[in-house]
């Protein structure tokens, strides 16, 4: 668990176990998480640090966590080049899942890294993106999911045109799905 023992952490890293590591915040901002939590030594800032260094695991199971659980550390610059860097991966399912869980964050750079998966050769990363950007745009455009990029051309322009017009940051999503997952 995050709750507070980084030096354990990291060692109990080294031995490379096959285990999970917990991931508790409980709280947007130190003072209210330390309130709740008594016990937490560490700051949310040392636990995203911490969780860094394990993530230079190269691991698909361990980009694939990473992956998923970046967002719950909210708007801060390093989520932000965590996920920039996840958005490169070479693997394509650590890099759509990457951009779908960015999305969250609300900010109009993730947003637009999604967005370029209206035109993947791949169905699933399609309607993957197609679902959080109609959710957040409350319209569909006329985009076919289905369908390759070429028939969504327009549709595609308007979704640009959308996000065109959004500001820098938005709300972030209140209720995460784990819709984004392929288990």
């Amino acid at each position: 668990s995050t709750v507070g023992l980084p030096a354990q952490i990291r060692r109990l890293a080294r031995e490379k176990l096959a285990i999970a590591l917990a991931v508790s915040l409980h709280a947007p901002n130190d003072a209210l998480r330390r309130q709740l939590m008594p016990r937490a030594q560490a700051s949310i800032d040392e636990a995203l640090t911490l969780l860094k260094d394990i993530w230079s695991d190269r691991s698909r199971p361990v980009r694939v966590m990473a992956a998923q659980m970046l967002y719950k550390f909210g708007d801060k610059p390093g989520v932000h080049e965590e996920y920039r860097r996840l958005v490169t991966d070479n693997d394509d399912y650590v890099r759509v899942l990457a951009a779908l869980r960015w999305s969250r964050i609300g900010t109009k750079e993730a947003l637009g890294v999604l967005m370029d998966y209206l035109e993947s050769d791949l169905d699933w990363d399609r309607r993957k993106a197609f679902d959080v950007l109609r959710k957040l745009s409350g319209d569909g455009f006329g985009y076919i999911p289905a369908a390759k990029a070429s028939r969504n051309r327009v549709a595609i322009g308007k979704f640009k045109d959308w996000l065109a017009k959004q500001p820098a940051k938005r709300p972030p999503a209140t209720a995460p799905d784990d819709s984004d997952s392929m288990e």
